[in-house]
């Protein structure tokens, strides 16, 4: 959390525990929770505050007398697990104030005026995001409050940190009660599967500020072409899978990009070592969050990778060496490029496991994605026993049951008659390794 201050942070929790209230103290950080000892409401439109803290269901700490006073007292009302019965000094008893799970709702002021400020909070055109840690939605009104939030304030963006972040988007937020109609938050909410402890070093600087960037930017966009302009969706496409946006992302690939973004006729000039490897990161959240986009992207990496068919494999080869690799277009692509983007596509699954911790990076191994990773080491092992520029003598010792043959065409130096063979030979051995005509990362 104190990644996130100052200047002012708003937290609005459902727990009843003082966790926070201790973060603020052994971080020297100044919170109010709208209470003095009395119940004063006027702190939390105060300025000056680090944290501003609304306890929408209670605290341990928070009671009510039977005059409907409302007092804050920082003790512990638990001693030796039995609860300690407390007074005003006007003799008045005072019970805690706190609103269970499920408990029917009643009004209480302190509570209730808590949950007109979250409103206020929602529906006001400065609040960009929303993000909510560790929540699982099971208070209806809250969900409601939400939905209704989002048709009057249409920057209303929704970050959920949570390792069930996707299910909880779909069972509670996507739809309304019908289960069918897509409510206001269908396209707005952005789902991190991981825990809060691993994701939140890269939360303020990394995703949030993409977030903001990427609702920027296709609102600039969305205006420049109304004036007639053009704009740079492949780069509103990148933003978006930095911040893991996975619906605006589909958005942006079906309705602004289309499938000509996977028709690649060079490697450098369009760029297409970053196409791949945006399209394995929004693979990689798909597959660890289970949303209904990773066929898609499973799709699109096999199509970025269909030049590496055998029929495309080539050498570039002199009397002395050769470069191995595939043709594409116009570009002659060896080799050691090609493990380059591995291993950059292998570094993004390193860098999800990381998020994901331990445990949870077991979920991301039990999916797909560890047989597109077997694969992909495969493919890496065969193409890295080729050099950039390999000489024959070491190509001989690599494939010794292929040497007669190819010496006598180098030592009549008959060049093509050696490209052939030795493409021969290696497209048999390709075809082992890829399992078929080309690679592909399975189904």
């Amino acid at each position: 959390m104190t990644k996130f201050v100052p200047p002012t942070l708003e937290v609005y929790s459902v727990n009843y525990d003082t966790c926070i209230e201790q973060l603020c103290y052994l971080n020297n950080l100044k919170y109010t929770d709208g209470f003095e000892i009395y119940w004063s409401p006027r702190n939390l439109d105060r300025k000056d505050w680090n944290v501003k803290l609304f306890k929408m269901h209670g605290s341990v700490i928070w009671f009510e007398s039977q005059t409907k006073e409302y007092v804050k007292i920082p003790i512990q009302t638990f001693i030796e697990g039995k609860e300690t019965k407390l007074k005003l000094i006007t003799g008045e008893d005072l019970t805690p104030l706190l609103i269970y799970p499920m408990q029917k709702w009643q009004y209480i002021e302190p509570l209730t005026e808590l949950q007109l400020m979250l409103k206020k909070r929602l529906i006001d055109e400065g609040t960009k995001i929303l993000v909510v840690v560790g929540y699982s939605f099971r208070d209806d009104y809250i969900i409601r409050m939400l939905w209704d939030a989002a048709r009057v304030n249409n920057d209303l963006r929704i970050v959920l940190v949570n390792p069930s972040s996707q299910e909880i988007f779909d069972r509670k937020l996507k739809f309304l009660d019908d289960g069918k109609t897509p409510s206001r938050l269908a396209d707005r909410v952005v789902c991190l599967p991981y825990p809060f402890r691993t994701i939140v070093h890269h939360l303020k600087n990394a995703y949030l500020r993409s977030l903001e960037n990427c609702v920027g930017m296709e609102k600039d966009f969305i205006k420049l072409e109304k004036l007639g302009g053009k704009s740079d969706w492949q780069q509103l496409l990148k933003v978006c899978i930095d911040c893991e946006f996975s619906t605006k992302t589909e958005m942006v690939f079906e309705e602004r990009i289309g499938n000509q973004w996977l028709e690649i006729k060079s490697w450098t000039g369009e760029n297409a070592p970053e196409k791949i490897r945006l399209c394995m990161k929004a693979f990689l959240h798909s597959s660890v969050s289970r949303d209904e986009f990773e066929s898609k992207w499973i799709y699109r990496m096999n199509k970025l990778f269909e030049f590496t068919n055998i029929d495309n494999l080539m050498a570039d080869v002199d009397a002395d060496k050769f470069s191995l690799g595939f043709h594409l277009g116009t570009d002659f692509v060896n080799s050691v490029r090609i493990c380059e983007t591995i291993d950059k596509l292998i570094a993004e699954a390193h860098q999800k496991a990381d998020l994901l911790g331990d445990d949870l990076a077991k979920k991301m191994n039990e999916t797909i994605v560890k047989r597109a990773l077997n694969r992909l080491d495969a493919f890496k092992g065969y193409l890295g026993l080729f050099s950039p520029h390999m000489r024959w003598t070491d190509y001989f010792k690599l494939r010794a049951n292929s040497q007669p043959d190819m010496a006598r065409a180098v030592a009549s130096r008959n060049l093509e008659n050696l490209r052939d063979l030795m493409l021969e030979t290696e497209r048999n051995m390709l075809k082992t390794v890829l399992q078929g005509q080309s690679f592909t990362f399975g189904h």
